[in-house]
């Protein structure tokens, strides 16, 4: 379980260090590859935490996947 906070943190990192560099410089495509990968992560490791706090009945919620979602709502202050 420690490891993807390990992995996840370098990930979103990388991610929100990200100067977002022109093409020649930095290719889109590996950025998106890696925004890809990051979401994908990030749902195996919503869905084992998930699991491991109910074993352990730890009271939880659901975070939205994207954030600034949940800022439109009013939800996140």
């Amino acid at each position: 379980m420690v490891e993807s906070f390990r992995v996840g943190g370098a990930a979103l990192r990388a991610l929100a260090m990200d100067p977002l560099l022109p093409e020649p410089i930095v290719p889109a495509g590996e950025r998106d590859a890696l925004v890809a990968a990051m979401r994908g992560y990030d749902a195996l490791g919503r869905a084992s935490w998930s699991a491991f706090m109910a074993r352990h009945g730890v009271a939880h919620r659901d975070t939205p996947v994207d954030s600034r979602a949940a800022l439109h709502r009013g939800g996140l202050a």
